[in-house]
């Protein structure tokens, strides 16, 4: 074989190896590229998402779609969506298909190539959805467009969720703005980010004046620390709710309560991004809660209070009773009776704390009539402010109401409030009592019935009363006085209730006080009637008088007292043996002309029980009720039981002596 034809097989053979590596080559690529359509096309019929083709967009013939198409429209297969021929058959309204084909008309899309919009299309069974269409053109050397291919998602669902929380949004805006109580979003820092408009009412500031504020801010110093433990443990516990009771500081610097709940606001990974707390006011709940309290704090004491003063003032009356008849033996030397007048004194200053906790004794009503308060008020300050740097000026209406009270518990009262002032004044001073009259409305916020009432407000220029003391100063045994009791207030607020009354306070540290009392008025047309004080000097007497008391100090002072001033007297220790030595008398010629029984004796028979069965025998019989416990209805209503008089212990010479006269020398 020649050269040239070994040269031609050699490039023969070249050109058929080629040949074969190009087929497999071929073979490669053939391979490959099935195999990204299968993937490309097992990727599209698994997809969530419809792919569809649109093989003559402006009638909307559907060239293509995969099975989330058929899914997304309820069909149960690709071909049979397909079936419909037009995709304008989806449309739920004909004026989308126009708007559909005008877009992709526009000089946009040819432009861009690519829209995206949603409308309203339909199901297989004719139920409305919400779908987002995404669509891409293909155009021609015409620029004319021949094909849409594109994606469609179902956004039915994902739009209701949008409208349920625009309408949830709506919905919490109009509670947030209309609510009964406050409401507030505090940032994690505890700043107010919104407030609404009871809360702003509550606390006295507009929503721009709290926005730069914390909760903290406006807390009360005395809640902070709690306040503050209450906000980490918000923090620390994102799904925990608090609850609680505290005290704010309004604008105006008053203390005001809210009961509170806080809670956090949870995002979708569990974490608190706001908190939101909820105030309601209870500010006048704990008002009356103080008074109830303040109420049951007295009635606990009742008993105890009253036994103490009954037995305090039986060996108190045997303690001022020789004393003021010791100063009448005493008659012309006088360093003793300088002496004796002191102890006098001091025993009247014990006489009077006895009366306050009587004060506090079950069934201790008011002895009412009525009476010009200013001129009670006008007695008191001449007689507590007498002396002092202090002085009292009383104004009225001009035509006050009389008020319906007992002028000894009343006088009481306004001694005890006139007293504070003198004592927070100690550089002198005014006290301004003024009497108005008031009509208290149906629904008043004030704790009294409906009706006609005389105010009497009390308002000095002393130290005041800190805020953190306001609310004890009515509570027994409560004082800030180093030598004080702690009853004047709290007797002064138990009188004023047993009268159907109410008190109020209100002072600021160095500006003064100022105390608000309500009594009722007496009825319309009422004259007060003025009655003399005039009290005679010991006199002598004559008289036999029947004497029973079961203390035998009482009843030896009281005996000493009245045979010292010519009276026969007998005595006896209890009740039972009255009626038979009363008859006894009469029926030896020499009755007795009085008959002076004590009120109680315990585990015996007192006055009370034995005036009915001496008067039964004798309708005519003087007799005279004595007891420690002067606010006890007998005494107070002595005549309806059947006595001629009262006389409350412990009582001295002089006042036993007037009782008895005016019993014995009654016509």
């Amino acid at each position: 074989m020649t050269t040239a034809s070994n040269d031609l097989q050699k490039r023969l053979d070249a050109l058929e190896a080629e040949n074969h590596r190009l087929r497999r080559d071929n073979e490669v690529i053939a391979d490959s590229f099935r195999s990204v359509t299968e993937r490309y096309q097992t990727l599209v019929d698994n997809l969530g998402i419809g792919v569809y083709s649109l093989s003559d967009p402006i009638k909307g013939t559907l060239g293509s779609g995969n099975p989330a198409v058929a899914r997304i429209f309820g069909y149960d297969s690709v071909e049979e969506i397909l079936a419909l021929g037009t995709s304008f058959m989806l449309y739920e309204d004909p004026e989308e298909r126009v708007r559909f084909v005008q877009k992709l008309l526009d000089n946009e899309f040819k432009a861009s190539h690519t829209i995206t919009f949603e409308v309203g299309l339909l199901k297989k069974d004719r139920t409305p959805i919400r779908v987002r269409i995404v669509a891409h053109g293909t155009f021609d050397g015409d620029n004319k467009l021949v094909r849409v291919d594109g994606a469609v998602e179902d956004v039915t669902g994902q739009r209701m969720a949008e409208e349920a929380l625009r309408e949830s949004e709506h919905r919490f805006r109009k509670v947030f703005e209309t609510a009964a109580v406050g409401i507030v979003i505090c940032s994690r820092d505890g700043r107010m980010v919104k407030v609404n408009p009871a809360f702003c009412e509550f606390i006295g500031y507009g929503p721009e004046e709290l926005h730069a504020r914390t909760m903290l801010d406006i807390t009360h110093p005395d809640h902070r620390k709690e306040s503050i433990a209450r906000m980490r443990k918000l923090k620390e516990s994102p799904s925990v709710a608090l609850e609680g009771e505290k005290r704010y500081l309004h604008k105006d610097g008053r203390a005001i309560w809210g009961q509170i709940r806080a809670t956090n606001f949870i995002d979708v990974q569990g974490e608190a991004v706001n908190s939101v707390v909820i105030v309601q006011d209870i500010t006048e709940r704990k008002l009356v809660e103080g008074d109830l309290l303040r109420i049951q704090k007295l009635e606990s004491l009742a008993v105890l209070a009253g036994g103490i003063a009954h037995d305090f003032n039986n060996i108190l009356t045997g303690v001022l009773g020789n004393v003021s008849l010791a100063r009448v033996i005493a008659e012309g030397n006088p360093k003793l009776q300088d002496r004796l007048a002191r102890a006098e004194h001091a025993a009247t200053r014990a006489r009077d704390l006895t009366l306050q906790l009587q004060t506090f004794a079950r069934g201790g009503e008011p002895d009412r009539r009525a009476a010009f308060i200013g001129d009670i008020v006008s007695e008191a300050a001449d007689f507590c402010l007498r002396g002092s740097k202090v002085r009292c000026e009383v104004s009225a209406e001009s035509s006050p109401w009389p008020a319906e009270v007992d002028p000894g518990q009343i006088g009481q009262v306004f001694s005890n409030l006139l007293i504070n002032a003198q004592q927070a004044m100690p550089e002198g001073g005014t006290v301004e009592v003024r009497t108005e009259n008031v009509v208290v409305d149906p629904g008043s916020l004030l704790p009294l019935g409906p009706g006609r009432y005389v105010r009497v407000i009390v308002a000095d220029g002393g130290i005041g009363i800190p805020e953190d003391e306001l609310d004890q100063i009515f509570d027994p045994y409560f004082t800030t006085k180093a030598t004080g009791s702690g009853l004047g207030l709290a007797t002064s607020y138990s009188i004023i209730r047993k009268h159907g009354g109410h008190i109020t306070v209100d002072s600021a540290v160095t500006a003064g006080t100022r105390f608000a009392v309500y009594l009722p008025a007496a009825a319309a047309g009422v004259v007060p009637l003025v009655e003399g004080r005039v009290q005679a000097e010991p006199a002598s007497g004559s008289g036999r008088i029947l004497l029973m008391d079961d203390e035998a100090i009482v009843a030896e002072t009281d005996r000493s007292i009245l045979e010292n001033f010519g009276y026969e007297v007998v005595t006896v220790l209890d009740g039972g043996d009255v009626l038979p030595r009363y008859r006894a008398a009469r029926a030896s010629g020499r009755p007795f002309d009085l008959v002076i029984m004590d009120l109680t004796v315990p585990g015996g028979h007192g006055g009370a029980e034995v005036i009915g069965a001496l008067r039964r025998y004798d309708p005519a019989v003087r007799a005279l009720v004595s007891s420690g416990y002067s606010t006890n209805p007998v005494m107070a209503e002595f005549e309806r039981w059947g006595f001629r008089a009262a006389l409350p212990k412990p009582h001295t010479a002089r006042e036993l002596l007037q009782a008895v006269r005016s019993v014995i020398e009654a016509d």
